[in-house]
């Protein structure tokens, strides 16, 4: 009921991480009744700092396409919430979106170094499955020239450059976050003509109240 009231209130997004039901130990019964409620729902699961475990439980129970709101490439910069390539092509495979964040901890303190996550997640997951996340609410340090959204054009234009065609752009700033947040809401109304709201407890599937 909780889920549901939240999805009234606006909800369309959950992170999946640090819970009894979704840890390193991947999904449990529960999470994954979750998961399923979230697709009936039309409310996309966010995997930014799960588990690998965890990531790939979903991938096998979702119905709709999952996102990562603030994650770049582990290759080029070894910060958790960075994915490894395997899953980036996991990810990919699925149809899931890796939304990069324009922070310097993450993808460095240039408008290149961006540019090189960006490059590394659309070669290894593939175009359709990279997005940009400005993360400009999170007071974190941005990389040169991108202190707020006036330093996309100078992001675009090094993208560009490199070889990205005009589609692939559309893709990255509009296109695929358009794409999964139709997906989610297809995937909601295809559900709940097959399955009635989840009236299942942490306790009936886990055996724990916690």
């Amino acid at each position: 009921g909780v889920l549901r009231a939240l999805h009234g209130l606006g909800l369309r997004v959950l992170s999946l991480h640090g819970t009894s039901w979704a840890g390193p130990a991947g999904l449990t019964r529960f999470g994954e009744e979750v998961v399923r409620e979230m697709n009936r729902l039309g409310v996309l699961p966010d995997l930014t700092d799960a588990s690998a475990r965890t990531v790939r439980r979903v991938l096998d129970v979702s119905r709709a396409p999952v996102l990562f709101s603030r994650s770049a490439a582990r290759a080029l910069r070894p910060h958790p919430a960075n994915l490894p390539d395997d899953l980036l092509a996991e990810v990919g495979a699925a149809g899931g979106l890796c939304l990069v964040p324009l922070t310097a901890e993450q993808t460095g303190p240039t408008v290149r170094d961006v540019a090189d996550h960006l490059d590394h997640v659309r070669r290894t997951a593939g175009p359709e499955c990279v997005g940009l996340s400005g993360t400009y609410d999170t007071g974190a340090a941005h990389p040169q020239e991108l202190p707020d959204t006036s330093g996309y054009p100078k992001l675009v234009a090094e993208l560009l450059r490199r070889g990205w065609s005009e589609p692939e752009v559309g893709l990255l700033t509009w296109g695929n976050i358009q794409r999964v947040l139709r997906g989610a809401d297809f995937t909601a109304r295809a559900a709940r003509h097959r399955r009635p709201p989840s009236t299942a407890t942490l306790t009936d599937l886990d055996g724990t109240g916690r």
